[in-house]
């Protein structure tokens, strides 16, 4: 190609990059305009999500020789994208208010932002590789390098955009130390907003596709990061399921945040240990040692999902299914795949067990394209098996009707969730528990989530909270407190019990009572030990009444309440004078 022909292609690509963050930065703006907000709220996101995709594909694929066929799969892309979030929502809903999907947890809308984000990357390394090929034909070394380079461009973009509006602020600001303030109220218009990020994110786009020896460049320098990084984690994971025999597991269930933390160390092991082999050379991937602990890490990983699956089952057993354990499950069955994959690839392979790797990682990189589709699909969303789930429970007794959350069914599950409550509602035999009419009933006033938990927290009796052994466990066991110091307790600080009392069953480490002498005055005080780990303190008076004494807590650093629980089982309690004397001013004791 001459250098005419080249400086041609750039300026093509330019201004028609330009012009697609243009069109992309009106279209937001029109769909941002008060007055859109008439218009339906799922098809109004939904034109969004087309918005916000279709326009990225496009200034990340097109090129200036199949600029037509580029923009078409971007388009379908992008079609895909919004009637994904169109159908799934309107199945949520039963076809009737997006109301119901304002209460939905941050969590829901990440597996949907992330469901999305998965939907652009998979498919453009393929389509851009077939495309270079000119047929259906995938060489691992291209679909690598595409999926970098896309990745690499786009953070190039984002930060020219950031150094575009910091110029922008600067200048702005300058005319105003002058008294113009044309630039800078121009600047924060809506319109200019819109229209010159859009169109800033793809003139970089268009620049970092110039500049291939730039994106070459931080490319390796990340590879040669991540190929440190690889050996490093394995050692870790390899270190960890040896320690495994020696904790226990019990310590690890009760961080409760097991499975993500042990999902996080399998796909950064795979990110970290693909960026390192690329095209199977695994003598100039590794040096050998490093390489070892590599594979003993692959052949590990299997187990460490394992382990995942088997913390968010005992989570299920407990409370049952719910969308995130739904979605966590679904994401550890996937790692389970890339680690059987992976494991597989050094057992049968061995030393060539990079090649193994590579000829997997396409096909599941597609099945995970797939899962991220189905799982919005109506047949396969995770609310109505949740719904199921949580019905039979309450059906066969795991749950008891005063502990079923009858809100979650309204406002977490969506339609499923409705139909639930519909089935309850029409079952002779559930009807006739007053709890369970109670709990419709109440649920029928609710206009969101936290306001049918207040609402339940209010129905607490006064006699409820007097039985202690139904929602605390007592240290040493069995053992009864006085009852006039429950009545001033509760008198006094009737928000520490109704807290305990309100969710027992959603914490297996339930709220504690025990008695001590805790100021030596020969009589035993009565203390709460809360679910925030603080301890609530009541002291016995010599005319056998009671009065509150000092609210104490810990540094949040020695917390662990497993380790409180453990201590207080084997009696492990000791009284130490405080250090500091009370100070009285002018008559008033501070202490």
């Amino acid at each position: 190609m001459t250098e005419d022909h080249v400086y041609q292609d750039v300026v093509w690509h330019r201004i028609v990059l330009c012009a697609i963050g243009i069109t992309q930065g009106v279209l937001a703006y029109v769909i941002s305009r008060p007055e859109m907000q008439s218009v339906d709220r799922t098809l109004l996101i939904s034109f969004s999500l087309f918005t916000w995709s279709a326009p990225v594909v496009a200034v990340l694929t097109v090129k200036r020789d199949s600029w037509a066929a580029d923009l078409l799969f971007s388009l379908i892309l992008g079609f895909i994208t919004a009637m994904l979030y169109k159908i799934g929502i309107d199945f949520l809903n039963g076809g009737t208010h997006f109301y119901y999907f304002s209460n939905y947890s941050p969590k829901f809308f990440l597996v949907y932002a992330f469901s999305f984000l998965l939907l652009m990357l998979i498919p453009m390394p393929f389509y851009q590789t077939a495309r270079r090929e000119g047929r259906f034909v995938f060489p691992y070394q291209q679909l690598f390098s595409n999926a970098w380079t896309n990745i690499l461009a786009f953070k190039i973009a984002s930060f020219f955009v950031c150094i575009n509006w910091l110029i922008i602020s600067l200048w702005g600001s300058l005319f105003k130390l002058i008294g113009i303030t044309l630039f800078a109220d121009l600047f924060q218009t809506t319109w200019w907003r819109f229209t010159f990020t859009c169109a800033m994110f793809a003139l970089g786009v268009a620049l970092a596709r110039e500049r291939v020896t730039i994106i070459q460049a931080l490319l390796k320098l990340i590879l040669a990061l991540f190929r440190i990084l690889a050996p490093a984690l394995a050692a870790a994971s390899v270190l960890f399921l040896i320690s495994l025999p020696f904790t226990g597991l019990e310590i690890l269930w009760n961080t409760k945040i097991a499975a993500p933390i042990l999902l996080s160390a399998i796909f950064f092991t795979i990110l970290f240990q693909n960026a390192a082999i690329q095209t199977a050379e695994t003598v100039e991937a590794f040096w050998r040692p490093a390489e070892w602990l590599v594979m003993a890490a692959n052949i590990a990983m299997p187990a460490l999902a394992l382990l995942a699956g088997w913390g968010i089952l005992l989570r299920v057993d407990q409370y049952g299914w719910t969308p995130d354990r739904s979605y966590l499950m679904l994401v550890t069955g996937v790692a389970f795949a890339y680690a059987l994959a992976y494991g597989g690839s050094v057992l049968v392979k061995r030393q060539s067990w990079a090649d193994g790797i590579i000829r997997c990682n396409p096909t599941l990189a597609l099945v995970v394209l797939g899962l991220a589709i189905l799982i919005h699909v109506p047949p396969l969303q995770p609310n109505s098996f949740s719904a199921k789930d949580q019905l039979a429970r309450l059906r066969d007794g795991r749950i008891s009707p005063d502990q079923f959350d009858f809100a979650f069914l309204k406002f977490k599950l969506g339609w499923a969730g409705q139909q639930a409550l519909q089935t309850i509602e029409n079952d002779p035999k559930l009807m006739t528990n007053t709890v369970i009419v109670e709990g419709l009933n109440r649920i029928k006033t609710a206009n969101n989530y936290l306001a049918s938990r207040y609402q339940a927290k209010q129905k607490t009796s006064m006699a409820d909270l007097h039985d202690l052994a139904t929602y605390m466990d007592a240290f040493p066991a069995g053992q009864a407190p006085p009852p006039n110091a429950v009545k001033f307790a509760i008198k006094t600080k009737a928000f520490v019990f109704n807290a305990c009392h309100t969710q027992p069953k959603l914490n297996p480490q339930r709220c504690i009572y025990f008695n001590v002498d805790l100021n030596k005055d020969g009589r035993t005080d009565f203390l709460i030990f809360s679910k925030q780990m603080n301890i609530h303190i009541f002291l016995q008076q010599a005319d056998s009444g009671w009065t509150q004494g000092p609210y104490l807590t810990a540094d949040p650093k020695a917390r662990g309440q497993m380790k409180l629980l453990t201590a207080l089982k084997n009696a492990d309690i000791k009284l130490k004078p405080h250090e500091l004397q009370d100070l009285i001013i002018g008559g008033v004791r501070f202490k």
